[in-house]
Formats: C-alpha cells, structure tokens, sequence
C-alpha cells in the first residue's frame, strides 16, 4: 500500500504539471456516484473479457481520486517493477508522449513502451474533446519468455488488431458515460462553454466574452463555470 500510495501521489503531480493543450485550462467536472460505478463496471469487465488490464487516464480529472486507483494508473506487477527503477521514464512516455501522439490518432495504437512490453492506446473523445486516453494492457510479444509471470503472451499481430478494435468500442462506451452528465438544458451550455475554450485557447478569454456567446449574463455565465 505505501508504494501504491507514492506512485499515485508522483502520477497525480505530474499529470498536474504535464497538461500539454486546453484541458489543463478548462474547469474540473464532478461526477456523480452512478456513473461513476457504470465506468468501473464497465473497465473492469472489459478487462476480464479482453484478457488484458484496463485502465483510463482523464485528462480532465472528473473521475479523479474516485475510481480504484488499478483503473486509473498501470499497474500490472512488471509496470509496477518497471516504476521502481524509473517512474519518471514511465509517466514521462504515457503521460507525455502516447497522449501527444494519440491526438492525431483518433483510430488508437499498439506500441511498445521503454521498458520493452506492449500496450494498446485509444484517446476517448466527448463532445468533441480529447478527454483521456484508454490503455489495454500490458503484453509480451518479444522473443523468449516474458519478463513476469503473470504477463500476456501476445498469440499474433492479428490477436492484437483485434483487442486494439474491441478497446475502440469500450473508448465510446466510456465517452457515453462521460457524457451523461452533460445532458440537459444546464449540460447544453457545458458543452457549449468547452467548446467555446477549445475554439479560443490562442486568444485571451475574459467572462464578458463568455457570458456574449452563451447569451448571458456575467453572474449567469459565472455560474455555468463554477458548475462544470
């Protein structure tokens, strides 16, 4: 547990540091207990019926410190190897490079991280925004045995391409649920607000502007903000 405990406290610094686009600047989102149970209904049973580990990294941090933490961070005992000699080279490539490059690939990928295993990655869209990244895994497709025990062996290239189109389904699955608390008259002026941040990030945004668009008033539109 004490190890779980500082890994988590390293993931969530550094996801806190490491945003790269408009999410590190949009509001956080509560998520209430209902759906949340959906999402870790659905990750974990994907995760049995895949063979391989689920887990989601929200960009947004509406899910935040709420679901378990093996659905939120890699944490199949080689990982968990793999961070005590260098979790800075482990978040440095999940948490930097996959979401970067996943931006342009909205189909995901299969890659295999610095420490030599493979992985499978699908960004999760919601309302047209890149909310967080899915990941599938880890397993073995290198020559000789795998590195742990536990490990998947991957059977072919085909049996990868396969999961990769399996994790896709799940990914929209997932963005549904995101979703959800978003419906509504209140949630069609959410939406409206992200994608008002997310047209304008390169300008200077001011509430007055804000609150123009959505055809409020400032204290109205300061409401609508304070509630995402």
């Amino acid at each position: 547990m004490e190890k779980e405990y500082h890994f988590e406290r390293r993931l969530v610094l550094h996801m806190a540091v490491d945003f790269l686009d408009w999410a590190a600047v949009l509001p956080c989102s509560k998520m209430n207990a209902e759906i949340l149970r959906q999402i870790e209904v659905l990750l974990t049973g994907a995760s049995r019926a895949m063979g391989l580990r689920l887990c989601f990294h929200d960009r947004l941090r509406r899910t935040g410190r709420l679901l378990p933490f093996g659905l939120k961070a890699h944490v199949a005992p080689c990982c968990l190897a793999a961070k005590e000699k260098g979790a800075a080279v482990c978040l440095a490539y999940d948490l930097g490079e996959v979401h970067r490059a996943l931006a342009a690939r909205p189909g995901g990928r299969i890659h295999t991280c610095p420490h030599g295993v493979t992985e499978l990655a699908v960004p999760v869209h919601c309302n047209g925004a890149y909310v967080g990244v899915l990941f599938a895994g880890p397993c073995w497709r290198g020559r000789g045995r795998p590195p742990h025990p536990d490990m998947v062996v991957a059977g072919s290239g085909q049996w990868l391409n396969d999961r990769l189109i399996l994790l896709r389904g799940i990914a929209a699955q997932l963005a549904d649920l995101l979703r959800e608390p978003l419906t509504g008259p209140e949630g069609d002026r959410h939406g409206a607000v992200m994608a008002y941040l997310r047209a304008n990030l390169k300008g200077s945004i001011g509430l007055g502007d804000l609150a123009r668009h959505l055809s409020l008033s400032p204290s109205r539109a300061r409401h609508v903000v304070r509630g995402l």
